[in-house]
Formats: structure tokens, sequence, C-alpha cells
């Protein structure tokens, strides 16, 4: 609470180069370390927020609706993200819906057909459990496709395959071994049981369209 009122103090006066530190800075940390009380700090920049640094709502609205969600409050994090008016809220809004709804068990498969065109993704959750393979069938129109397949936690850690190359027209089928993805970035060590997504996304955009089908997790 003492942070809190020492924050208020400040974001009255804020100048826009100090709201950008206490965000990039201050901010970003308290998120990763208890997005509960980043949450409740991003209430309070929003609550009092001033003409001068109106530009940042959006930003500071994003932000809150991630720390909502990594605090467990879904509703709560709909709604900021709802508030905000950028392309990337409205994203994570979509990514929200998916994660709400993980599997909890395999083996897992699918059989309903699914079709991505441009830039559009296939996302799968799943919560305690992590597959070892993953299997699918493949099928490009249009010209060929390169895809990349990740898995993400929701802590922004990521592992990834190399690229896969889909030759246009016939159905490939693909088994992968989800140990051989390779750690991003700072992530580091194999990925544990939690909650995870599994993603297929075009590299580059599509020329035409792209079908998925018969997905197995096992």
């Amino acid at each position: 609470m003492l942070f809190l009122s020492l924050l208020l103090c400040r974001a009255e006066a804020a100048s826009p180069e100090v709201w950008a530190a206490l965000h990039n800075g201050r901010m970003v940390a308290a998120l990763e370390q208890d997005p509960a009380q980043a949450a409740a700090i991003y209430e309070v920049l929003l609550d009092h927020l001033t003409e001068e640094n109106e530009p940042l709502r959006d930003e500071l609205l994003y932000w809150l609706g991630q720390a909502r969600f990594e605090a467990g409050n879904i509703d709560g994090a709909i709604e900021a993200l709802s508030a905000a008016e950028s392309p990337e809220a409205a994203e994570l809004q979509g990514l929200i819906a998916v994660w709400s709804d993980p599997i909890t068990e395999l083996p897992y498969t699918s059989t309903e057909p699914i079709e991505l065109s441009t830039n559009s993704s296939w996302r799968l959750v799943m919560e305690g459990v992590v597959p070892e393979v993953i299997s699918f069938r493949l099928q490009a129109d249009e010209g060929a496709a390169l895809l990349k397949l990740s898995l993400t936690d929701l802590g922004g850690r990521r592992w990834e395959q190399e690229l896969l190359e889909i030759a246009d027209g016939e159905w490939q089928e693909m088994t992968l071994n989800l140990s051989d993805l390779r750690p991003v970035g700072r992530t580091v060590g194999p990925p544990r049981k939690g909650m995870w997504m599994i993603s297929i996304t075009p590299a580059v955009p599509l020329q035409g369209s792209l079908r998925i089908a018969e997905v197995e997790l096992h």
C-alpha cells in the first residue's frame, strides 16, 4: 500500500517521460513478479491519468488486461482489453478466449478440419500436460507454405520448431517430437507442466489457404 501511495503522488504530476519510465521499468518488473500487484498499480495510474498522459491509456489498459489475466481474473482482463482501442489488445483478448478452454488430458485427437488464410494461426492450449509428440495432416493451395510451430507458456517463454515447408497441392502427414523444439530468447530448459499454447503460424503470409486436419497429441 505504501508503494501505491507513493506511486499515486508521482502519477498526479508525472510528465510523459516519467510515465514511460514507470511503465517500462517498475511496471514490467511488477508484472513479472506479482501480476495482482501489477494490476493494482496499473489501476492507480489509469484512475489518475491526466490529460497530458492520455495517449498512454490504451497501452496501460493492455498491460492491465494481461496482468489481470496472469492473476486469474479473466472477466477483469476482458473488461480492460475491451476498453483499449488497439490491435494488440484485440489480439490478446482473442488469445485469452483460447487460453480459457485448455486440454487437460492426453492423448488428444481432433478430426475437425481447420482452414487458415493470410496471417491467421491455429492454436491449442494445454493445462497440466506436456505432449511428447504431435502429428497432423496439412494441405496448402495456391503456392507452398512456410510454417512455424511453437510452444508458449503464460509467462511468455517460447520454444520453436525449425520452419516447416508444405508443398502446394497434396496432403502431407507430419509427426514432430516436441523435445526437438529449441528455446527462443531467454527461455532456458525444456517445457514443464503448466499452461501452454501450441501454435502453427505462417512464417510468411500465405498466398492461398492452408488446411490442418487429424491433429493428435500424445
